[in-house]
């Protein structure tokens, strides 16, 4: 597997756990614990940087 397919797949895994945790601490607790729902964001934030990262990660450097 290419190592931009491997960022691209640790992007979306990463996504679906901001995703998934925000869903379910908004379900459960609703707005009541920002810290956590700011650790989530956070998470999709780098979901996002990773996989801008991976768009020209091998034109960059052959063999990243």
């Amino acid at each position: 597997m290419q190592t931009a397919t491997r960022v691209r797949v640790a992007a979306a895994l990463c996504a679906v756990l901001g995703a998934l945790g925000a869903t379910t601490l908004l379900l459960r607790d609703g707005l009541a614990r920002p810290a956590l729902l700011a650790v989530c964001a956070t998470v999709l934030v780098v979901a996002g940087l990773l996989y801008r990262r991976a768009d020209g990660a091998e034109s960059r450097r052959p063999g990243w």
